[in-house]
């Protein structure tokens, strides 16, 4: 209370300076300088007014996770989170595979997925190795293109092949949590122009709902697209992801569309067990990844200015809309849309946490903090209080929250337990202070391909991703060679492998 006292303190003082600034200079500025002094203004008292109203995050005490039971429920939901495109060989179909990355001049040099982990054909592998570590649950994406190899066609081998992996999930007790859309589209559904174009929604909601129908029986846990706001800034904002487009000013339009086809599917399966009661009853989760926008130098104006709205695009589009129904992007207070039905289309967050971003002037990089927590990227660093900053901030939606994405690129495997450690310790406090957490799953199983690591000026990184808790069965993309060992788990998993293991052993 100290803190926010103090808080609302400074704001006082800056609205007094702010006040006597504008009263002196309005005589002698022009008509230009007026209006840029008035942004400038406002735009400083909306950053002094929302760090007003931030929570004061508590001092997280870091814990040995796995020697000390905290205060985990005892239903609390354990496990990893892998997306078919990394994970399963490509098919050939879909948007990152050399058949479309070479129709892109700019992208023909780029790493597309190969063999990836084979997890296509050694998919119950995986799931052994998830059931080794002690998990109760198992994200997973499906592969779209798989599915619709061509617009209008439907391979139902596919569709079984998804079925089997529900059925064996079942049967060793795993809840399975399906996601309908990661980073993925079909080429034919990107040469119709994708998310950009609202006619198209159709398209993909009629894939989800062959997909409910197969596997009602087997799943209740459903997330329709994973960060589709990310989807949208990386692919037509940043120029990271397919189609590659910078600054295209489409990335609103993909969000809208987007924010749409979850609402849409979200009535479709509902409606669908309402209608008939079929299978498991869905949860339906709303999925984004939370992002501390902050100013590397906290006395810097724009530095601030650059960091709040960078917040407002790449945080508060989403979180605004799915709490009040306000679709809003840069401009405060103006409406792009308006759906009033989207507060009541989620039954669960699924968030994904991984780092704060800072700017210093308008470039982002990972925030200033301590050597052993900066890890080989430069945009991400272990922060603890992010962790539960980022939980305050979904429970605001008033749903379950369910971390479905956290992991580190690290310098060693004790970093990864530095990860663990932190960010789980930061969860139980969440907990203990309230906050309905309902579960954590790892990204990700074992090493994979990570999106052919594109920074954020588009170019390949050469650091090899190494974000899994095992060591990938294949060891050679080009030939597919399998690890001599890799059926033996406790071969392929690594130190920080073990040490979650160990984890989910001593709190569940």
């Amino acid at each position: 209370m100290k803190h926010q006292s103090l808080k609302k303190s400074l704001l006082i003082l800056l609205c007094a300076l702010i006040t006597q600034s504008r009263v002196q200079s309005s005589d002698r500025h022009s008509a230009t300088q007026t209006v840029i002094m008035t942004a400038i203004v406002g735009a400083t008292a909306y950053t002094a007014y929302s760090y007003v109203h931030a929570p004061v995050t508590p001092t997280i005490k870091i814990k040995n996770v796995a020697q000390e039971k905290l205060n985990f429920p005892s239903d609390f939901a354990w496990g990893v989170s892998t997306s078919s495109t990394q994970c399963e060989q490509t098919n050939h179909n879909n948007c990152w595979s050399r058949s479309y990355l070479d129709t892109i001049e700019s992208k023909k040099n780029t790493i597309a997925p190969n063999h990836a982990c084979n997890s296509w054909t050694h998919w119950k592998d995986d799931i052994d190795k998830a059931i080794h570590l002690g998990c109760t649950s198992y994200r997973i994406s499906f592969e779209w293109s798989r599915i619709q190899p061509t617009e209008g066609t439907l391979d139902q081998d596919a569709i079984n092949h998804y079925v089997e992996i529900a059925k064996y999930c079942q049967k060793n007790n795993i809840q399975l949590m399906c996601c309908l859309h990661h980073y993925s589209d079909p080429i034919w559904f990107m040469h119709k122009g994708g998310f950009a174009k609202a006619e198209n929604i159709t398209l993909f909601t009629d894939y989800c709902q062959k997909m409910y129908e197969a596997l009602q029986a087997y799943v209740h846990q459903w997330i329709v697209i994973s960060q589709p706001v990310a989807y949208a800034l990386k692919g037509y904002k940043v120029g990271m992801q397919p189609p590659f487009l910078k600054d295209s000013g489409l990335e609103t339009t993909v969000m809208l569309n987007m924010f749409n086809a979850h609402i849409a599917v979200y009535d479709i399966l509902h409606n669908a067990f309402k209608n008939n009661s079929i299978g498991k009853k869905p949860e339906v989760g709303l999925c984004h990844q939370i992002v501390q926008m902050k100013a590397a130098s906290s006395f810097n104006p724009l530095e601030q200015l650059v960091a709040t709205f960078a917040d407002r695009l790449s945080n508060q589009t989403l979180l605004r809309t799915f709490t009040d129904g306000h679709f809003q992007s840069l401009m405060p207070m103006v409406d792009i849309a308006y759906l009033p039905d989207a507060p009541d289309k989620f039954d669960f967050f699924a968030l994904s946490y991984y780092s704060p971003l800072a700017f210093t002037g308008i470039t982002p990089n990972g925030p200033a903090c301590d050597e052993q927590c900066a890890s080989r990227d430069a945009f991400r660093i272990i922060d603890k209080e992010g962790m539960y900053d980022a939980i305050v901030q979904a429970s605001k939606l008033g749903k379950p929250i369910y971390i479905v994405e956290n992991g580190i690129n690290p310098k060693n495997e004790e970093q990864r337990e530095l990860l663990l450690n932190s960010y789980l310790s930061a969860i139980s406090q969440a907990i203990a202070d309230g906050y309905n957490v309902r579960g954590y799953m790892h990204w990700t199983l074992m090493n994979n391909y990570e999106w052919c690591y594109i920074d954020e000026q588009g170019n390949i990184n050469q650091n090899n991703p190494d974000f899994g808790l095992y060591h990938n069965r294949i060891i050679n993309d080009t030939t597919g060679q399998l690890h001599a060992d890799h059926a033996n788990h406790d071969a392929m998993l690594k130190q920080s492998g073990k040490y979650y293991k160990n984890i989910i052993a001593m709190q569940k």
